[in-house]
């Protein structure tokens, strides 16, 4: 994420003008044309492109889980689920220990 300002005097007093621009666009007004602050444009926000390689990889990930989710959900229902008892209850007792230890 990068954030420019063109007014870093401090003139626009406490409140900013994207500051005041976000509250326009809360009401419902466009934020589309820039804020005018003396003459020079106010501040300004850009997210960078890893912000989108996240959001595609987050909705990568759901897909996956909701596919492993079906595959063992068919596999319980036609019987062919089968756990390791031993491999369950050494993961319950390193969680219960982990957890102590936090």
């Amino acid at each position: 994420m990068r954030i420019s300002s063109s007014d870093l005097t401090g003139l626009a007093g406490p409140e900013s003008a994207s500051a005041q621009e976000l509250q326009k666009t809360s009401r419902g007004e466009t934020a589309g044309s820039s804020a005018q602050i003396g003459g020079q444009n106010g501040d300004r926000v850009e997210f960078s492109a890893g912000l989108g390689q996240l959001a595609k990889a987050i909705s990568t990930y759901a897909a996956n889980r909701t596919a492993q989710v079906q595959k063992l959900a068919a596999l319980y229902q036609s019987g062919g689920y089968r756990t390791d008892s031993a491999a369950t209850s050494r993961a319950m007792v390193s969680d219960a220990i982990g957890a102590g230890a936090q």
